[in-house]
């Protein structure tokens, strides 16, 4: 597997990976040109922001074996054109840090197979979610995360002023 753009989710995804057994090759990073990054990888992971995934993996050749994937919560598989084999992986978790721990994740997918298998290597959990409804699930998940945020933030406030 590769991955384009080794920021945070794409560390983590690569170091959570090879920690699994899978061989791993070397990132394509913003500088890098990214035409033959499917060569030789049975998985292209496209972890750039989600503005620039469609750009990137038009940039890149086809190769009918590689499966082209992206971690985007709220895009669909089309933005993978013109690969055939396609898949959506969304790690539904907070990536603070490269070494953020995937494994026993959440992931909504969609699309190839393939990450039904990347999951299932990590220890994790699939949940899948159809196109037509991933810009629903992100809200969904957006207002999850950062509303428990807010919620854990007034329960600190209102406990301390019990300490006092």
């Amino acid at each position: 597997m590769r991955v384009i753009g080794p920021g945070r989710a794409g560390t983590a995804l690569t170091r959570a990976l090879a920690a699994a057994g899978w061989e791993v090759a070397a990132p394509v990073g913003r500088h890098d040109d990214p035409a033959g990054a499917a060569e030789g990888v049975d998985l292209l992971v496209v972890s750039t922001p989600d503005a620039a995934i469609a750009t990137t993996a038009g940039a890149v050749v086809p190769v009918p074996s590689t499966v082209v994937a992206h971690l985007a919560g709220s895009l669909g598989l089309d933005v993978l054109a013109p690969h055939a084999r396609r898949a959506a992986l969304h790690p539904l978790v907070s990536i603070a840090t490269p070494s953020t721990p995937l494994r026993g994740a959440w992931f909504a997918v969609a699309g190839d197979p393939l990450v039904q298998r990347v999951v299932a290597d990590l220890g994790g959990r699939t949940v899948a979610v159809a196109d037509d409804d991933r810009a629903a699930y992100h809200a969904a998940a957006c207002i999850a995360s950062n509303h428990l945020v807010g919620l854990l933030g007034h329960v600190e406030r209102v406990a301390s002023a019990m300490a006092s």
